[in-house]
């Protein structure tokens, strides 16, 4: 590691995530607000959305899960769409578009969302069919941003 990798490390900020893996509760954890960090326990390919109903409130999750035939976790039932893999759940400021760490409220809401919505070791037709079925007509597609915190 040269001086600047040394220097851009210390400059990490620490922020409050909730982690999910699949058939597991959702847990608090502390880790550097870098890209490299949020991959850790995703997967390669990041993407984004907001948590249905809360605009302040991002849901990172690996992209590449069909391919990976990642174990379904979460099932998005406002958006008929289902997600797999760890989760990872931060905040998100709109002013400045970047990832921030989940304040007390979020964090309470954050953990109740992935415990209400756990998929229960659901394959993924009984989860895409489950979703559809209680959302209704199929919503549009939520906020996305670009996948760098």
């Amino acid at each position: 590691m040269n001086r600047r990798d040394e220097r851009r490390e210390k400059m990490a900020e620490t922020i409050k995530v909730a982690v999910k893996d699949p058939g597991k509760k959702a847990r608090l954890v502390e880790m550097e607000n870098t890209y490299e960090n949020l991959r850790k326990p995703i997967g390669d390919i990041l993407d984004v959305i907001n948590m249905p109903g809360e605009e302040d409130i991002d849901l990172w999750f690996d992209d590449s899960f069909l391919i990976k035939r990642l174990p379904v976790n979460v099932v998005t039932l406002e958006r008929g769409e289902f997600h797999c893999g760890t989760l990872v759940v931060t905040g998100y400021d709109a002013e400045t578009g970047k990832t921030v760490g989940l304040t007390e409220s979020q964090a309470k809401r954050a953990l109740g969302y992935l415990e209400r919505n756990e998929a229960y070791g659901l394959d993924y037709q009984t989860a895409l069919a489950y979703s559809e079925a209680l959302s209704g007509e199929r919503p549009e597609r939520p906020r996305t941003r670009s996948t760098s915190p």
